[in-house]
């Protein structure tokens, strides 16, 4: 026998520091990536009941949940239970679920299209409601409370204080005293709104076959007996406990499974159309829609809200003829390690695809694979709602007139703003994004529109799907990324893909496409196929597509130049009677206070680590590690995201060169077309340190505006002469620059304001891999501080992103985000699969974390296949970033590392970039491929190019074709073992 794989312990904590008290789920998963391989035979076990929810029988007692194996009580109930569970009793339920339900969707369609909604809150709200009235016969009209009911706080103070009564040290009673009470009162509660029910339902009976009349009047068909009322209250707690909180975990990652999903969304959702229609929903319904029901048990599969059960051995058992459990020794089984086994699941395993779960595919599964598993719930979820089908309204019972007033609402905050917009006219501007370019892009052409007649509204590209107008035109900004829509444009994408016709007929749109050309097999991929889709299905042109190439330019001169010469004049826009060329932001300034504004949709991480990672003297490239927001959760290959500040020095020249004191605040009225917010106090300091892009290099429009502002004929034809002879977007020169060398130049703050995009998040390659430390993560990049190219004495030009990190301290927070990396750039789930990585610089970040992942499986005695990583980089003694950690990893067997050194070549076999030592060593991977590696690149677009052209080469060499069919042979292999993560 061999003894069962577990983490190395301390002297008498054992693995105490191995779990993390607030998440143990994610600990014992993160031990089990490393350890586990092995599942039980149930045969074999029978339920422990024993933790948490041992402490949870206060409450419960021998119910059904908690009962344990062979107790009276629960044999009684279950056989008096049965039969209320037929599928005719169940049938029989549909129209007060219905009711509830209903009651649900109408809230969400009252709140808008733009109220964020608490996804699990409401679905608590849904599945409570639908027990209690379905099962007990009463309503406890949660959707109609402020705050939940009562019921669900008690039970939220029953389940979190069973889980810390399962943890306590075994100290005298007296110190928990409080807590105890606390508990006890909770519990107290759950049984008084039991007994209620009881009471009421005892006091006016009822001929319903639900489940309370079942445990008040049932007989066990084998003993005759009844229930008593105190094991009939045992059994309404645990079934209002377990039935509603389980089931409404799974609904909202259900949703949340399809919002990150488009395929599968709109799947489902053409599914539902065309079973049920734009009628009522029926009962008939609930058999046809397979897809859905696949789609149910692929959520439970990911994310099963039970995530674990245990299990107690039934004598002495051996697992797979190698480890020995001994009689009744408990043993937890983690279902989404279980669930997720690529060797049943495939290399795929850990992708939403419920295909998996459907038809033939879900009953070949082997036994065991996949358990029904409904008590936890995606954490701080919102989602936006909008009815597609109006219609539903007026058979769920919302009141006409609803639009009217909406409409109403509308107007009357237009009225209160001072302005009259009435005759302008409407435009709808879509961006997909996910750097910030294309929604800064829209923000800009949004400002320009009431100066030539419309008033234009920028949303996201996936809020519009289904809801386009005839009557409102519609501009289009957005961009490819590896050939793949924005995060934000996925819907969207999915959508145009099944040719909705009838939806687009009569559109009139536009497309502005923004892309890198250095990336030349996708670039404006995305847009080319928006256009042409929109087009297919009956969309009217306003113009044709334009592509913008982001290293050609200034984006913003570009878009100037568009709007102006293409975009309003087919828009049929009337530009305003301002002798202005720019704008200014209607505001006041203040000079008395001072605030702090907060950022959404990013959180507070704490920095726990920062280091140089080059030689002093060198280009600086740095490592920074911080301490995620608890219950955050990431894989190697994915991104964070940071939300910057700029230079301090950048802006107190601006606030120098304005004549503003420290404290400033400014107030911009209701009325302006920004991104800022309006209509509140907000310090000058506070916006331009973390609202605006300071460091953006100035545009053609803002440079006529200062040009006009000058007033002495010398200075201002001395700046339009600069303006021929250089060029500001090659030489980094910003607006403050421009200000500062004309001081007589007299435009205003205001107009400053207007000329700057928001500030936008940068994101960066996580370095690290969760299997080492799941509460951290680290991020490698290089700081942007150069001279400024223009010349300018002592100027230097500063990236805003890379500069702030490198100001962080340990201790010191910013704002961050996760973001999911597409789904091929991970580690392959098979560990034995062999890798070939490719990278330049800081590109080598994501592979740092794929190489600790493997060492660190491979310690622990795991089978990994063998990694060549290839690494361009300036010089050995310079900048060879991690070289402790590669020479480590690669003693161990796990990786080798072949370098190129651009300044020292001769200590790199000759190899000065990557590409080239890649062709180099192409016997090593020749061998590899054949082996069925997986390849992934990581860096600029120039070393995508590059490297893909290398691979082509090795290609047409081992198999006889040429250059032109072996870069085909490189295209089509992108997406399936060829992977890459390309930046600017």
């Amino acid at each position: 026998m061999e003894p069962i794989p577990s983490p190395h312990g301390y002297p008498i904590l054992g693995n105490v520091m191995d779990i993390d008290p607030e998440h143990p789920n994610e600990s014992l998963a993160h031990i089990a990536a490393i350890h586990a391989k092995d599942l039980f035979d149930e045969e074999k076990f029978q339920k422990g009941v024993t933790g948490p929810l041992a402490q949870v029988r206060h409450a419960t007692g021998d119910g059904l949940f908690t009962a344990f194996p062979g107790e009276h009580n629960w044999e009684t109930a279950h056989r008096v239970l049965m039969p209320a569970f037929g599928p005719l009793n169940i049938k029989a339920m549909f129209p007060e679920m219905q009711d509830i339900a209903s009651q649900m969707v109408l809230r969400w369609a009252r709140f808008g299209d733009d109220v964020p909604i608490n996804v699990s809150d409401d679905f608590t709200r849904l599945t409570l409601d639908s027990i209690a009235l379905c099962a007990m016969g009463d309503r406890f009209n949660s959707f109609y409370r402020e705050h939940q009911h009562p019921f669900v706080d008690a039970m939220v103070g029953t389940l979190s204080g069973s889980f810390a009564r399962s943890r306590r040290l075994p100290l005298p009673s007296m110190v928990y005293s409080g807590q105890d009470k606390v508990f006890q009162s909770d519990i107290d509660k759950l049984i008084e709104i039991s007994k209620e029910l009881l009471v009421s339902r005892r006091s006016h009976p009822t001929d319903k076959k639900d489940l309370l009349n079942a445990m008040i009047l049932g007989r066990d068909p084998k003993t005759g007996e009844g229930l008593d009322d105190e094991t009939i209250i045992r059994n309404m707690i645990t079934f209002l406990i377990a039935g509603h909180e389980t089931t409404s975990g799974m609904l909202s990652f259900l949703f949340y499974e399809l919002l990150e999903n488009p395929a599968s969304y709109r799947k489902a959702q053409e599914e539902v159309d065309s079973v049920i229609g734009k009628g009522a929903v029926t009962v008939d319904h609930m058999g046809k829609l397979p897809y859905l029901e696949a789609c149910l048990r692929e959520t439970l599969r990911l994310h099963p809200t039970a995530p674990a059960f245990t299990l107690q051995a039934k004598g002495d058992q051996v697992l797979g003829g190698r480890y020995t459990i001994k009689d009744k020794q408990y043993a937890t089984v983690l279902l989404a390690q279980m669930h997720r086994d690529p060797e049943v699941y495939g290399a795929d395993s850990k992708d939403f695809r419920p295909e998996r779960m459907e038809g033939k595919a879900f009953t070949d599964l082997p036994p065991n694979s996949w358990k029904t598993s409904l008590t936890i719930k995606p954490q701080d979820f919102y989602i936006k709602a909008h009815v597609r089908n109006p219609d539903f309204l007026q058979h769920a019972g919302i009141v006409s007139g609803e639009t009217e007033s909406k409409d109403k609402a509308a107007t009357d905050r237009r009225a209160r703003s001072g302005v009259d917009t009435s005759k302008l006219k409407p435009l709808l501007i879509l961006f997909g994004s996910n750097t910030g370019t294309c929604e800064a892009v829209a923000q800009a052409l949004a400002a320009s529109a009431p100066d030539n007649g419309f008033k234009a509204e920028v949303q996201g590209l996936d809020s519009a799907v289904s809801s386009l107008s005839k009557d409102v035109p519609v501009v289009i900004v957005t961009a490819s990324y590896e050939g793949l829509p924005p995060d934000n444009a996925t819907h969207f994408v999915e959508w145009l893909k099944s040719n909705p016709s009838e939806e687009l007929k009569g559109i009139k749109y536009c497309v502005f496409g923004v892309g890198n050309k250095e990336w030349v097999s996708t670039y404006q991929k995305v847009p080319t196929f928006v256009d042409d889709a929109m087009s297919k299905n009956g969309a009217a042109r306003l113009t044709e597509r334009v592509a913008l190439d982001v290293t050609s330019g200034n984006v913003f001169d570009f878009v100037d130049d568009w709007e102006e010469k293409k975009l309003w004049p087919n828009l049929g826009g009337q530009k305003s009677n301002s002798n202005s060329s720019t704008k200014s932001l209607p505001l006041e300034i203040d000079v008395s206070a001072r605030s702090n504004m907060l950022r959404q949709e990013m959180q507070l991480a704490q920095v726990t680590e920062a280091r140089l990672l080059t030689r002093v003297g060198a280009m600086r490239k740095r490592h920074l590690e911080v301490l995620l927001p608890s219950g955050w959760t990431y894989r190697a290959g994915d991104y964070i995201a940071v939300l910057p500040l700029n230079s301090p020095q950048v802006v107190q020249r601006v606030m120098k060169r304005f004549g503003l004191p420290w404290d400033a605040t400014l107030t911009i009225k209701p009325e302006a077309n920004t991104s800022l917010p309006t209509g509140k106090m907000l310090s000058i300091h506070d916006v331009l340190s973390a609202m605006v892009e300071l460091g953006q290099p100035i545009t053609s429009r803002s440079m006529a505006a200062v040009a006009n502002s000058i007033a002495d004929g010398k200075k201002r034809s001395n700046l339009e002469e600069r303006v021929e002879k250089e060029n500001f977007q090659k030489l980094n020169v910003t607006l403050i620059d421009i200000l500062e060398d004309y001081p007589d130049a007299t435009f205003t703050f205001a107009e400053f304001l207007a000329a700057m995009t928001p500030m936008r998040v940068r994101q960066y390659s996580i370095s690290s891999t969760p299997l080492e430390d799941a509460a951290k993560c680290s991020l490698t990049y290089s700081v942007l501080d150069a001279p400024q190219k223009s010349g300018r004495k002592d100027a230097r030009y500063l990236g805003a992103c890379s500069t702030y990190l490198e100001r962080l301290n340990p201790g010191d927070q910013l704002q961050v985000s996760l973001r999911p990396s597409r789904s091929g750039f991970h580690l392959p789930q098979d560990d034995k699969v062999p890798l070939i990585m490719a990278c330049a610089g800081t590109g080598l970040a994501p592979f740092r974390a794929f190489i600790s992942e493997r060492a660190l499986k491979k310690k622990t005695g795991a089978e990994v296949g063998p990694s060549l990583l290839f690494y361009g980089l300036n010089a050995p003694d310079e900048d060879d970033m991690y070289r402790e950690n590669f020479d480590e990893w690669e003693k161990q067997g796990v990786v080798s590392v072949r370098r190129a050194y651009t300044h020292k070549a001769e200590a790199s076999k000759g190899c000065k970039f990557v590409q080239e030592r890649i062709w180099h060593d192409r016997e090593d991977v020749k061998q590899l491929f054949r082996e069925g590696a997986s390849l992934y690149l990581c860096g600029a677009g120039i070393v995508g190019v590059g490297v893909e052209a290398a691979m082509a080469k090795i290609r047409a060499e081992s198999s006889g074709e040429t250059i032109e069919e072996a870069t085909e042979w490189v295209k089509k292999v992108k997406g399936d073992r060829f992977w890459a993560d390309v930046f600017a």
